[in-house]
């Protein structure tokens, strides 16, 4: 989509999330080319790690369950898109790239996003996406899961090109998240 439809595509979504009571800020001003949501936190990504406690993962990933059984994927979640109030509230943005009637695939392929984001807040143990995980598994269907495998299964094939990327640059953030993943989804196969 060109950035016109995008912006008209995420304004419509928020509009649709906040007439079903979901969790995204509400448009306070709006005007032809613009619009201006409430506030509703500072993203994940920025806030200090000792407020991503169990309670709130809990409500993350019920957050994504919640969309999904609405019929919708987000499309691309990362930590800055995921906000938190003061009273540790989460609610999401950026949906510019979601997608309604979304297949289980789209919405697997969202938690695996998420869970390789969340590998970015080294507080957040492997033990702690165990347990979300096992949560989303139990509450979603088994195609659901299935679909999330698959993605993992067609990933770690990729696991000596992270671990060879390492061996030159042994800080790059996206194949030391990626081989944190993969060991997460290993302890269920």
């Amino acid at each position: 989509m060109n950035s016109w439809s995008r912006f008209e595509h995420e304004k419509s979504m928020l509009l649709y999330l906040n007439s079903i009571g979901f969790q995204v800020p509400q448009i306070a001003l709006e005007g032809k080319r613009f619009f201006v949501t409430s506030d509703q936190g500072l993203p994940l990504s920025q806030v200090e790690a000792e407020r991503i406690t169990d309670d709130v993962l809990m409500q993350l990933i019920t957050l994504f369950i919640k969309l999904h059984n609405a019929d919708i994927a987000h499309g691309r979640p990362a930590l800055r898109d995921i906000l938190i109030d003061q009273h540790n509230q989460l609610s999401l943005i950026d949906f510019e790239e979601s997608i309604m009637h979304a297949s289980t695939k789209l919405k697997a392929r969202d938690i695996y996003l998420l869970l390789l984001d969340l590998c970015r807040i080294k507080q957040v143990t492997i033990e702690q996406k165990r347990r979300i995980l096992c949560y989303w598994k139990q509450q979603v269907s088994d195609e659901h899961w299935q679909s999330l495998l698959e993605i993992h299964q067609l990933l770690r094939r990729f696991k000596l090109i992270a671990h060879g990327i390492l061996c030159f640059k042994k800080n790059n953030k996206l194949s030391q998240q990626f081989l944190e993943t993969c060991i997460l989804f290993d302890t269920f196969l």
